[in-house]
């Protein structure tokens, strides 16, 4: 079922109904934009009404006045875009459950958001507020009883989130407000592109605020340096592009469960006490200082994983010198290392990994002639999927991959040497799907007999293998015959 649904999003994505896709370090897409014809497309499938408005079109407040009418009460989804001061004398419906604002060009928001005005939007559950340059502070968002998903995007002024995004400056809080909960149903946070942003205050009141939260994200805010520490629903954190300091903000958050690590250029360790927690998933990617996970301690030298992990992905951190020792890791099931140019050798404890189901490693340092001891990888009984890279002086894949027969997928990644697949690859029977990706000079794939093989190959895959390319073009590649019987052939996003 996940094999045919990634077959419908590579498709859509190869036709352009998707653009500007991510990827994680196996090259699989993790985040695409839908392209507005599929978008209105959604829309005009789904039963709940959806308004888009652009400033341009409204001229006068009466056309303001004049939408609202229209709506019939009926209106749940609403969404301003451009550029106007009109917004001020737009009125929202009661029942109004979503609400975007997109390059809004005042200095405030209107004052019909904030709580306990007359046409307060107390059952808004989505808020996005993005691109708003001239805006500087937000309305006390925390009165909002109904509030679920929140989204600040693009505000490049905003310095603070302080009392006013609570309960509202000093002259409008009330003693009754600092004795409430704040974000009472707040289950996602997202903060991204906040340039100037620099603190996150803590709220303050009797009551414990945010205890719905459970997902946060933060994304390209560098100067944010302050945020609180105190959630306690919070099982998702994201921390991309932004200062590392935050991470050390949120050590005593026992509830955390997944942790994602991208381009954070300041940290050389995690944080001592933050994999206290029973973390199922931490994902540490692009961060060019890391040293280690795990700080080395004056008492002990070992550095030991939490038991719980079931995911644990490191994957291009060029300063990485040290790994901790893997024994222990019960749950986990994938293990992704690839590229990280100064590791030397497999971590320590791989082979103690028995529920393993997923692993990626290679890409080691350059220097290597060889790859290292695959021998531990034999004892990994649950393993089924395995993606491998290579570096510029291998001159084909280890030969200790052909002894992996319980395999069912396999990747061969960046062996840019390797102008021959090798005929033990035969060995393999069980796959189902085989991936070649970024092996520039590939040519030739095993012979007819030793492609027959493969009798439970279901899709092959191949991606930036430019003369392998040309070599398999339908009905006339020289090694067209090797692969014709294969049910799904992808070349280059291009089904063939």
């Amino acid at each position: 079922m996940e094999d045919d649904g990634n077959d419908h999003v590579n498709y859509l994505l190869c036709n352009s109904f998707f653009q500007e896709a991510e990827t994680d370090a196996l090259g699989g897409i993790t985040k695409f934009k839908m392209h507005d014809l599929v978008f209105d497309l959604a829309n005009s499938l789904s039963r709940v009404d959806i308004v888009t408005v652009g400033f341009k079109d409204l001229k006068n407040s009466s056309d303001a006045l004049h939408l609202r009418l229209y709506t019939n009460g009926e209106i749940e989804h609403l969404s301003f875009v451009d550029e106007d001061d009109v917004v001020e004398g737009l009125r929202s419906h009661p029942n109004l459950k979503q609400l975007s604002i997109e390059n809004f060009g005042g200095d405030n928001l209107p004052r019909w958001m904030m709580s306990g005005c007359e046409f307060s939007i107390t059952n808004l559950v989505l808020l996005n507020l993005e691109k708003c340059q001239r805006l500087e502070h937000v309305p006390p968002l925390g009165q909002l009883p109904s509030l679920k998903i929140l989204c600040l995007k693009g505000t490049k002024r905003m310095k603070s989130l302080g009392s006013d995004f609570y309960h509202g400056d000093g002259s409008n809080s009330t003693q009754a407000s600092l004795t409430t909960t704040a974000f009472p149903s707040l289950e996602e946070l997202s903060l991204q592109s906040l340039p100037s942003l620099e603190e996150w205050m803590e709220p303050q009141g009797s009551f414990p605020s945010f205890p719905c939260l459970e997902w946060i994200f933060v994304e390209d805010c560098p100067k944010l340096v302050t945020m609180p520490s105190r959630f306690p629903s919070l099982k998702i954190l994201h921390i991309i592009r932004s200062n590392g300091i935050l991470l050390r903000l949120v050590v005593e958050v026992l509830s955390l469960i997944e942790l994602y690590i991208i381009e954070v250029s300041e940290v050389k360790f995690l944080p001592k006490g933050i994999l206290d927690n029973n973390i199922k998933e931490l994902h540490i990617e692009n961060c060019p200082n890391l040293e280690a996970i795990i700080m080395p301690s004056e008492e002990s030298l070992l550095q030991v994983l939490p038991s719980s992990l079931e995911m644990l992905l490191v994957s291009q951190c060029p300063s990485l010198v040290s790994f901790p020792d893997l024994r222990g890791l019960h749950s986990i099931r994938n293990f992704c290392f690839p590229r990280n140019e100064k590791i030397t050798r497999l971590p320590e404890g791989l082979h103690t990994l028995h529920t393993l189901e997923l692993l990626s490693i290679g890409g080691f340092s350059s220097e290597l002639e060889s790859f290292p001891d695959l021998e531990p990888l034999q004892r990994l009984s649950s393993l089924r999927n395995l993606h491998i890279f290579g570096w510029s002086k291998l001159t084909s894949p280890p030969e200790q991959l052909q002894s992996l027969t319980q395999l069912e997928s396999l990747g061969i990644n960046k062996f840019h040497s390797v102008t021959t697949l090798p005929e033990w690859l035969e060995n393999l029977s069980l796959l189902r799907i085989l991936s070649l990706e970024e092996c520039n000079n590939l040519m030739y794939l095993p012979k007819v007999e030793g492609m027959r093989c493969f009798t439970a190959l279901r899709k092959l895959t191949i991606r930036n293998c430019s003369i392998l390319k040309e070599r398999c073009s339908r009905g006339r590649g020289e090694e067209w015959p090797k692969i014709k019987h294969i049910q799904n052939i992808q070349i280059d996003c291009q089904y063939v």
